[in-house]
């Protein structure tokens, strides 16, 4: 798998801006960024690593041993409040 990881200070300056309120009610202008720019990566409002390709998602969810975890809705909630409350 070739995917890129958000390393740029610009990219890693933006993924800082996203909120909570942007991922509940809009999420969609920010995954096409993010599959275009850091398709893995270190979403700070949601303490989440989020995957936005099928790509990285098929490789993560076929690796158990390196990724465990929030693969699947059952596991846990990656986006909504449940999950968000850490903040």
């Amino acid at each position: 798998m070739t995917t890129k990881h958000s390393t740029a200070g610009d990219t890693q300056e933006w993924l800082a801006t996203v909120t909570v309120e942007q991922l509940e009610n809009d999420p969609y202008p920010i995954f096409e960024r993010l599959r275009r720019e850091a398709p893995v990566a270190w979403i700070p409002a949601a303490h989440a690593w989020v995957a936005s390709t099928w790509e990285a998602c098929r490789t993560i969810a076929d690796d158990a041993t390196n990724f465990r975890g929030g693969t699947s809705p059952m596991h846990e909630r990656v986006l909504g409040t449940d999950h968000l409350r850490y903040s």
